[in-house]
C-alpha cells in the first residue's frame, strides 16, 4: 500500500467504469479517439517534512491558492492537515483539530477538502457530518445527515469516504453545495446495488438536491466486489465523473440536477474483453480473496488537469499470480498504465507505467 500511494503521488491521475444496458444507449461517447498525448516522466520532487508532519498520507489534495502550488495531507495521527508548499517543498502550516470540546471533531477525520483557509471541510464517518472550519481549525458550521432521508427516502446511509479511494467530500463554490458518497447500510446477500451513488446537498439550503451515479450491471450478479464495490468520483463544478474499479465506463453526470449526460466505455488493450466477473458471494477465503485482487485489473483514479482541461485515469493492470521465482505478485506492483481524456471523454492518449519504475 505504500508503494501504491507513492505511485500516486508522482503523477496526477485518473480511472474508469462500465455497462449500458440500464442508460440510454445514445448518451455513450462514439469519438474517433486522437491518442496523440503521451506523458513524460520528470525527476520526482522531494517535500521537507518538519516536526509534526507524516511523511506518507492515505488522503491528500493538490490545489492552487493564492498564485501558490499546495499539497495538503490528512494526518491521521497528529489528528491534522499539513500543508506543503510545492513551490518551496517545504511544510508550511498544520491545522491541529481537536476530538473534543466547542470545536471537537467527533470520532475520525475520514475525508476532507480544502477550499480555502476559511473554508476546509472535515468528513467524520462516525458523526455522520460534515464540519467546516478555517484554518485555526475552528468549526464555522456543521452539516449532519442522522435525520436526513436521501431525495429517494433512504434513510440508514452514512456520509461515506475512503481514504486512498475518491469519493468526496468535494466542495462546488459555483452552486454552495458538497458532493459526496452516500453508503447505504444494506444486508450484503441482499445488496444488488440497484441505486444510486453520490449525492449534491446545499449548505445553503441544508437540503439534498440530487442523486447520482449508478452501479454497472455486473455489480448486479449477487457476487462480492469486496473493495471494488466504492466508486470514485471526481468533480469539475457542476459536472461529476463516476467510475467503479471492476468497470470500464466514466459517467459524466450534472450534479446539479443529477441528469446522466454522457457516458464512455473506451478502454485500452490491457482490460478484458468482457468486464471482469467478482467473487462469488459468501467467498469467505480470505487468500483466494488476496489472489482475484492481485490477479485482476482495476480502474483506480480519475485525476483532473485543470489547466490543459484533461482527465487521467489510472489502471493497474492485470497480472500473473506467480512472479518467475515463484512468489505472489503484489497487487499495487505490477504493469499500469493512463489514459488520457478531454472533459468530454474523448480519448486523446495512452501512456505505459513500467513495473515498478515509479515506485
Amino acid at each position: 500500500m505504500r508503494q501504491f500511494l507513492y505511485l500516486i503521488v508522482c503523477f496526477t491521475a485518473l480511472s474508469c467504469s462500465n455497462d449500458n444496458s440500464r442508460f440510454d444507449a445514445g448518451l455513450l461517447v462514439n469519438k474517433a479517439s486522437i491518442d496523440s498525448l503521451k506523458l513524460v516522466p520528470i525527476a520526482y520532487d522531494t517535500l521537507k517534512a518538519g516536526i509534526g508532519f507524516q511523511d506518507l498520507y492515505l488522503d491528500y489534495q493538490a490545489l492552487v491558492l493564492n498564485n501558490e502550488n499546495l499539497f495538503v495531507g490528512l494526518n491521521n495521527d497528529g489528528y491534522s492537515l499539513d500543508v506543503f508548499s510545492l513551490d518551496s517543498k517545504e511544510g508550511i502550516k498544520i491545522v491541529n483539530y481537536e476530538h473534543e470540546g466547542p470545536n471537537g471533531i467527533v470520532g475520525n477525520m475520514d475525508g476532507f477538502f480544502f477550499h480555502n483557509y476559511d473554508s476546509i471541510f472535515i468528513l467524520s464517518m462516525d458523526a455522520n457530518t460534515i464540519y467546516l472550519t478555517n484554518d485555526q481549525a475552528e468549526i464555522v458550521d456543521k452539516y449532519s445527515f442522522t435525520d436526513q432521508p436521501l431525495p429517494d427516502g433512504f434513510e440508514d446511509y452514512d456520509a461515506y469516504s475512503d481514504q486512498g479511494m475518491q469519493n468526496g467530500p468535494y466542495y462546488v463554490a459555483s452552486n454552495k453545495t458538497l458532493q459526496f458518497y452516500t453508503y447505504r447500510w444494506t444486508p450484503g446477500d441482499q445488496d444488488d446495488y440497484d441505486y444510486l451513488t453520490f449525492a449534491s446537498y446545499s449548505i445553503e439550503d441544508r437540503a439534498f438536491k440530487s442523486v447520482y451515479g449508478i452501479y454497472p450491471d455486473n455489480y448486479r450478479l449477487g457476487d462480492d466486489f469486496l473493495s471494488f464495490d466504492d466508486p470514485n468520483l471526481m468533480v469539475i463544478d457542476t459536472l461529476s465523473y463516476v467510475q467503479f474499479g471492476g468497470s470500464k465506463n466514466i459517467y459524466c453526470y450534472n450534479n446539479a440536477t443529477g441528469e446522466l449526460l454522457y457516458v464512455s466505455d473506451d478502454h485500452c488493450e490491457h482490460w478484458p474483453e468482457d468486464d471482469i466477473k467478482s467473487l462469488k458471494s459468501g467467498m469467505s477465503d480470505f487468500q483466494k480473496e488476496t489472489d482475484w485482487h492481485a490477479t485482476n485489473p482495476a480502474y483506480v483514479f480519475l485525476i483532473p488537469n485543470h489547466k490543459d482541461k484533461l482527465l487521467y485515469r489510472f489502471m493497474k493492470n492485470g497480472q500473473p499470480l506467480l512472479d518467475r521465482s515463484g512468489l505472489s505478485t503484489p497487487r499495487w506492483t505490477g504493469p499500469w498504465c493512463i489514459t488520457i481524456y478531454d472533459y468530454d471523454l474523448q480519448r486523446l492518449g495512452h501512456s505505459e507505467l513500467q513495473k515498478n519504475a515509479f515506485l
